[in-house]
Formats: structure tokens, C-alpha cells, sequence
């Protein structure tokens, strides 16, 4: 039997982890932290429950990708969805513009509400959202009668057209070029960076339907720990690797601080850049320890985690944003960055929370933010000073009084629980610069890609193909169907829907 190693139990190595033991691998997952579940993992202050890293997706219609490989891993009846209604909407103020955006999951309701406030760019909403369907219909995960070989061999190359120059080429109209852009915020890419299909792979799920889960995040790794403790898959926490073991040009293991463990494959699911300093320097071509290393990395996020007990009626289901006008990467080009911000009422969507009420329910608020922003205060891990909690304290209320200037009070009454910078994201979560969605998928670098020149590694995470659950779980399905067979996998998970 193969032995394979997943280093990192991130919605990523999980995956790998049950579609691995599906095909007959002996598996195991070690993760440095204390528990399992990477971003996935609530954690809990004053009693009060906060999701991290999960909010809302796409893909979980009946059919649709992420509810089917779901059933392929044995986890989709131990996860309750809970669709939006039909009501909600990312709602998003633009910088000058004088009324809300209603950014619907729905390609037909959202584009009504954009000809409605701009009558005069009908055909360019029409030939923006026209392209947009025609994209994800040639991608394989939203229209799964499409090839998936020649997807990904194409997806590996960096694009030509980008989301910038086809939305120029719709309108000019720098409000309604904001209003199409707001996906990336998703995926933390510049409009003139990221390439149209890139941009669609998380855009289209985002116009189709969006969906929560009941107890959020820590729900969907409770599904996955259960079902490897079930499926007889050890998980080791609290266990950092040192290296990646290697012998005559293959993989023979890892070595951790409580002894070594044999193995044919590794599938690190980790930045990319933090490999090379877990493998000896003649393991990987030095031109390819250079291209790991000098990466670019998606922008980290200042978040403030704070509670509500009377809440606006709106706050349950939809999601505020704060945008700038025109073409800019939101929140990193402005010298007010608490005006660009992405505001979520996840807590309340817990299928108790009506019969809570009364009860502290979890609100988060979240801003772009630059890792220099936090260098001053960077002593090392864990180490803070009285400065840093002063700045943290600042940038909460600059941000919090910017939500309620822009959406009429809508946070009166929240009180701050806790808060997050880049230097959070690093030190908890291990993050390289705090960049959450890890390594840029833009215009500008070729995708790193699951397979490495060394026999036996392996590549995983939202790096390596599309940002989000939805792109770090797929990717998780990449990666093991290049271990075992990519199309014969493909084929029992799309038998599954």
C-alpha cells in the first residue's frame, strides 16, 4: 500500500486526505497547529463563536461541484447547507456614487438592479455578463460535460485578457467598472492583473448562488475530521515538520520533532515559498527554488471580530462593502483604507440564531491591508507591544465609524471582541506576509501547479489553482488525480452528482 503524507490539514489536505484513502492510500495528515482545520477552525470568545476563513460559497447547488465532491468524500449528509434567500446581495457603496449596489447571486436579479441604475450601459452590463457565462460554461468545474486535461493545461499558462481591459471595453463608467469588479475582493488580484477566466472562477459561483453552512467553518472540518477518524486516517496536531526526507533523488518521509515518518509521496499544502526551506537545496532545481521564493502573494486583511444583540434586519443575510471607484485593487491604493471594506453578519445565520435572540451574535469586519503595515511591531512570533495593541484599537474604530458613515449606523451597537493584522495571519495560521489567499493568479507569473520535479512531492492548497474553499478543495482533487490518474478520477467524482 502507498504511504502518503499531508502536511497541513487546511480544507486542501483534508480533501486530499478522503480522496487518497478512497483510492487505496495509507494517508496521514500532520498539522503544526493544536487543532485541525487551518482557516476552517472557529474559534470562541466571551462564548461567542467566529468563523476565520469561511463565510459564504458558491458550488453547493444540487449538481453543482463542491456538493459533489462532498459526496465523493462520504461528508455531504454530515454538513447542513443553507442557501440564501433570494433577497440577499453583496451590497456595495461605491466611492461618490449615490446609491447602493445590490450585488445579487443571481446573474438575472443582479444585472436588473445594474440596468436599473445605469440604464444608459445595458449593452456593456449585457456583454459583461455575456462573457462571464460563456467563460465558466468552458470550465469543466461549472459545466462538468467539458474536458478537464486541456482546462488545466491552458489554465497553467498566465492569460492574455485581462479583467481590467475587457471591463474598459464594456463601459467607462468608473462606478459600474467597480461594481463588476467587486469579486476581487475574493481572490486579491487587481483588475489589470488577474486574467478573465481566473476572475470567473470565482465570479460565476459568486452570480449563481451563494450558500452558508450551519456552525460555519468549523462544521465543514468537524465533517472531514470525522469521516478520517471513521475512515482509520491518523491526524497528528501539534505536529511542526521539520524537513521532507529525501534519498537518491525520491521522497522517503518527514522529520518531526518527536521522530521521523516513512513515506512515498508528500503533498504539502502550505505557501508555496515555505517549501524550499523544508527540503535539502539540492532536492528541487535551484531555478525553481527561486520561482517559489520570488512569488508574488495576494494582500493580507486587517479583520475586527466583535458582536451584536439587536441587529439591522439586513445584516443577516447580506454582505456590506465599501469600494473605490474606477479599476484599483480595493483598499490598497487609498490613504483612507478603513473606506474599503468587506462587512459579514456570518453568526447570524446559524440555524439557532432565531432561537437565540437576545444572545451576542458574531459579526466580522474586514479591510485590504498592506504586511508593511505591521512591520514596526514585528518582534517576532507572538511578541507584541503596548504600540501595536494601540494601532490595532485605532484602525478598529476608524474602521468601525467607517461602516456606520457609509451604511446609516449599521454597526450601532457592536461591540469589538477581538482583531486580526498580517501579523495574526502569519503567526497563527502561518501565512506568508499574512497574504490570506496565498499566491497571486495573475497575468504576470506562470501557476506553480500540483506536480514538482522531485518524485513523490507534491503541491496543494489555493496556490496551486483558485482561491476559496471552492478553489483550495478542487485543487486538493487536482493534485491526487495527477497522483493516481486524473481522468478516472474526475469521472467517479462527476458520477456523484
Amino acid at each position: 500500500m502507498t504511504r502518503t503524507i499531508i502536511i497541513g490539514s487546511g480544507i486542501s489536505g483534508l480533501t486530499a486526505a478522503l480522496l487518497l484513502h478512497r483510492q487505496g492510500h495509507d494517508v496521514l495528515v500532520v498539522e503544526q497547529q493544536a487543532q485541525a482545520g487551518g482557516a476552517l477552525h472557529r474559534f470562541r470568545r466571551q462564548g461567542v463563536p467566529f468563523d476565520v476563513g469561511f463565510h459564504y460559497t458558491g458550488g453547493l447547488g444540487e449538481g453543482e461541484i463542491l456538493r459533489t465532491l462532498w459526496r465523493y468524500c462520504g461528508i455531504e449528509s454530515a454538513i447542513r447547507t443553507i442557501a440564501f434567500p433570494k433577497h440577499a446581495a453583496d451590497c456595495i457603496r461605491v466611492e461618490d456614487f449615490p446609491d447602493p449596489v445590490h450585488a445579487y447571486f443571481s446573474y438575472d436579479r443582479f444585472t436588473e438592479e445594474l440596468n436599473r441604475l445605469f440604464p444608459r450601459e445595458k449593452d456593456g452590463i449585457a456583454r459583461f455578463f455575456r462573457a462571464i457565462r460563456e467563460t465558466s460554461d468552458r470550465n469543466p468545474f461549472y459545466n462538468m460535460s467539458q474536458p478537464l486535461t486541456g482546462f488545466l493545461r491552458d489554465l497553467a499558462f498566465p492569460e492574455q485578457a485581462t479583467l481590467g481591459n475587457f471591463l474598459r471595453s464594456c463601459t467607462s463608467n468608473v462606478y459600474l467598472q467597480a461594481a463588476l469588479s467587486h469579486p476581487v475582493f475574493l481572490h486579491g488580484v487587481k483588475p489589470d492583473d488577474v486574467g478573465l477566466a481566473m476572475h470567473t472562477s470565482v465570479a460565476h459561483p459568486l452570480y449563481s448562488g451563494m450558500y452558508t453552512v450551519d456552525r460555519g467553518g468549523q462544521a465543514i472540518a468537524d465533517a472531514y475530521l470525522h469521516k478520517l477518524k471513521d475512515s482509520g486516517i491518523d491526524v497528528l496536531t501539534g505536529t511542526p515538520v521539520d524537513s521532507i526526507l529525501t534519498d537518491n533523488g525520491k521522497i522517503t518521509g518527514i522529520a518531526t520533532p518527536g521522530g521521523t515518518y516513512a513515506a512515498t509521496n508528500v503533498i504539502f499544502t502550505g505557501h508555496p515559498a515555505q517549501l524550499p526551506d523544508l527540503i535539502a537545496a539540492n532536492a528541487l532545481r535551484k531555478v525553481y527554488i527561486s520561482r517559489l521564493r520570488e512569488m508574488t502573494s495576494t494582500c493580507s486583511m486587517f479583520m475586527v471580530f466583535g458582536t451584536v444583540v439587536n441587529h439591522a434586519p439586513g445584516l443577516k443575510w447580506n454582505n456590506y462593502y465599501a469600494m473605490p471607484k474606477g479599476l484599483c485593487m480595493p483598499g490598497t491604493e487609498s490613504n483612507r483604507p478603513e473606506d474599503c471594506f468587506f462587512l459579514s453578519g456570518c453568526g447570524l445565520r446559524d440555524r439557532d440564531a432565531d432561537d437565540r435572540q437576545g444572545m451576542p451574535r458574531a459579526v466580522i469586519l474586514m479591510r485590504p491591508a498592506h504586511w508593511e503595515e505591521t512591520l514596526t511591531f514585528d518582534l517576532g512570533r507572538k511578541k507584541r507591544t503596548s504600540a501595536y495593541r494601540a494601532w490595532k484599537e485605532e484602525e478598529s474604530r476608524r474602521l468601525i465609524a467607517s461602516v456606520n458613515r457609509k451604511w446609516d449606523g449599521l454597526l450601532d451597537g457592536f461591540q469589538v471582541i477581538n482583531t486580526a493584522s498580517p501579523l495574526t495571519f502569519r503567526d497563527e495560521l502561518r501565512y506568508v506576509n499574512g497574504s490570506v489567499y496565498g499566491v497571486q493568479h495573475n497575468t504576470d507569473q506562470f501557476a506553480v501547479g500540483a506536480r514538482t520535479r522531485l518524485p513523490g512531492l507534491w503541491l496543494s492548497g489555493q496556490s496551486t489553482l483558485m482561491t476559496g474553499i471552492l478553489g483550495a478543495s478542487l485543487s486538493a482533487l487536482i493534485t491526487v488525480g495527477n497522483m493516481v490518474g486524473l481522468e478516472s478520477l474526475w469521472k467517479e467524482v462527476r458520477d456523484c452528482t
